[in-house]
């Protein structure tokens, strides 16, 4: 859990960045429910005081969570409940996803991709294969398949009318390119229609980042996007701007508030990097590299830090918070794994020089 405050948000001119954050809460937990989550905010409230507003994306442990209990309401300086925000990008990925489930020539196109990917990969096109989608999220990142499209397009024509240099022509076999890549030609009419509904996803995605959520918000950002052509890129328009109206409501005169969490989705993806292989199976230690970097590290700052929390304390920490990760108990139930001694690594006994 990561927050700002208000007066430091009302600052900013631009997108939320890790340095703008504070860690409220890092807590690793089996699995997230309604109760765990009311129970992680109440101590968060306690130690940091009541909330303005919440912003998630929604998950359904979270919307449970956030119903706080009456002692923490009345805590709070408005007579309201503590305002409950949606994050754009996961309300632009769920209309996105409604849109183009219902679109066959989209289910045929991302299909094409993924057999053509497992045909090509161990030929002379390898470099064109298309973008693997991402098993989660995938269309808040549509944006990659479409753009390999059109630009294996353009390649297929420049191809087509002659027009590759010498060594291209060499290195990309024509019978070959058109036999593993020349589907690409039934979806000339669909692909510049996918890429006006990924581009108008993401301007209503960067306006509210840099907006947020405020009285005007609505009413303003029609006129910040991009002209709109066809069907599907105006149903997404729509929805989205009725939804901005909607969270709008729940803003109190006079303020603004955040509107996009995809900073937060960053720092949890710099930590799965920095986990490397233990992010697919559990947590380790490293779990909290994701706390240390909001923090702008100064010399005064780590001096700070290292007085303040040794390595018992990190310890501790991690021996009350963190399970054993799955290395650790292959480590103690296999044992250690030797390491393979190398010829050239064998000591040999030195021969005596006379």
């Amino acid at each position: 859990v990561v927050g700002i405050q208000a007066s430091r948000w009302h600052e900013l001119k631009r997108p939320i960045e890790h340095h703008d954050l504070q860690v409220l809460e890092l807590k690793s937990v089996a699995k997230s429910t309604g109760v765990v989550v009311q129970q992680q905010f109440a101590s968060i409230a306690d130690r940091c005081g009541i909330p303005l507003a919440v912003l998630s994306d929604q998950g359904s442990d979270l919307k449970k969570g956030l119903r706080f209990s009456p002692e923490i309401q009345s805590q709070h300086p408005d007579p309201r409940l503590i305002i409950d925000l949606s994050d754009i990008a996961h309300k632009v990925a769920s209309v996105l996803k409604r849109i183009l489930e219902q679109d066959e020539r989209w289910s045929q196109f991302t299909s094409q991709c993924g057999k053509t990917k497992a045909a090509i990969q161990q030929t002379k096109l390898a470099h064109l294969t298309p973008p693997k989608p991402k098993s989660k999220a995938r269309y808040m990142n549509i944006a990659k398949q479409v753009r390999w499209g059109r630009r294996m397009g353009n390649l297929l024509s420049s191809h087509r009318q002659g027009r590759l240099s010498a060594v291209q022509q060499e290195e990309l076999p024509a019978p070959l390119l058109e036999q593993k890549l020349g589907w690409i030609e039934e979806y000339k009419q669909e692909l510049p229609q996918w890429q006006e509904l990924s581009d108008m996803g993401q301007a209503l995605c960067h306006e509210i980042r840099i907006e947020g959520y405020h009285a005007d918000s609505a009413t303003l950002l029609p006129d910040k996007l991009p002209a709109v052509h066809s069907k599907q890129a105006r149903q997404l328009r729509e929805e989205v701007i009725a939804f901005v109206a909607s969270q709008c409501k729940k803003v109190p005169a006079g303020e603004r508030l955040p509107g996009s969490s995809e900073v937060l989705e960053s720092l949890i993806g710099k930590g799965k990097r920095l986990e490397g292989q233990q992010s697919q199976s559990s947590f380790t230690r490293q779990i909290l590299a994701m706390a240390s970097s909001v923090v702008t590290l100064t010399e005064e700052v780590l001096q700070s830090a290292l007085r303040k929390a040794g390595i018992k304390h990190v310890k501790a920490w991690c021996s009350e918070n963190l399970p054993q990760s799955v290395q650790s108990k292959r480590h103690r139930d296999l044992g250690p794994i030797k390491k393979e001694q190398k010829r050239d690594n064998i000591k040999t006994t030195p021969t005596p020089i006379f």
